[in-house]
C-alpha cells in the first residue's frame, strides 16, 4: 500500500514539475516572440507625442500574450495613450490554457515561498535551541563544579567528625 502512495505522490510531483516547466516555456516563448517581433517590426511607429512606440505584451486575463504598440510614457502618468494591437484576439481555449498554466506555476511558486518561509522559521528556532543548549551546557558544568566543591566540603566535615568522635572515644577510654 505504501508503494501506491509513494508512486502517486511521485506522479503528482512530476505533473506539477511538467506544469511548471510548461508555464515557463509559454512565458519564454512569448518573450522570444516579442524579441522576434521587434526584429521584424522595423516600422517607424510614433505615438501622438512623437516618440517611438514600444512593443509590449499584455498579461491581463482577457488579452493574455497579445502584443501591442504603445506610448513609452504611458506608465509614467504621462503620455498620449497611443495604443494599437499587433496580434489578433486569442481563442478562449488558448486563453484558458495559458491562464491554467500560469496559475499552476504561481501556486507552485507560492507553495515554494511558503516552504522557504517555514524553513527559515525552523532554522531560526534551531539557532535559538542551539543557544539554549550551549547556555544549559555552561550551567551544567557550573553545577558539576559546585557539586565537586560540596563533595569536598562534605568529605572534610566527615573527616572532622570522625576525628572528633575518635578523640572523644579516646578521651573517654583514658579517663
Amino acid at each position: 500500500m505504501a508503494s501506491k502512495t509513494k508512486g502517486s505522490s511521485l506522479a503528482c510531483f512530476y505533473e506539477r514539475s511538467i506544469a511548471k516547466v510548461a508555464a515557463r516555456a509559454v512565458y519564454y516563448l512569448l518573450i522570444l516572440a516579442d524579441i522576434e517581433m521587434e526584429k521584424e517590426f522595423n516600422v517607424d511607429c510614433r505615438c501622438y507625442c512623437g516618440v517611438h512606440c514600444v512593443l509590449k505584451t499584455s498579461w491581463t486575463d482577457e488579452n493574455l500574450g497579445r502584443r501591442f504598440l504603445g506610448c513609452p510614457n504611458y506608465r509614467d502618468g504621462g503620455g498620449c495613450n497611443y495604443f494599437d494591437w499587433i496580434d489578433p484576439p486569442i481563442s478562449n481555449r488558448k486563453k484558458s490554457t495559458f491562464l491554467s498554466l500560469l496559475r499552476r506555476n504561481e501556486s507552485s511558486e507560492v507553495r515554494q515561498h511558503r516552504i522557504e518561509n517555514k524553513l527559515e522559521f525552523v532554522e531560526g528556532e534551531m539557532h535559538m535551541l542551539r543557544a539554549d543548549v550551549d547556555r544549559l551546557e555552561v550551567e551544567r558544568q557550573s553545577l558539576e563544579e559546585n557539586l565537586r566543591t560540596l563533595e569536598q566540603k562534605y568529605k572534610f566535615v566527615v573527616y572532622v567528625l570522625i576525628a572528633v568522635v575518635c578523640y572523644s572515644v579516646g578521651r573517654s577510654i583514658v579517663s
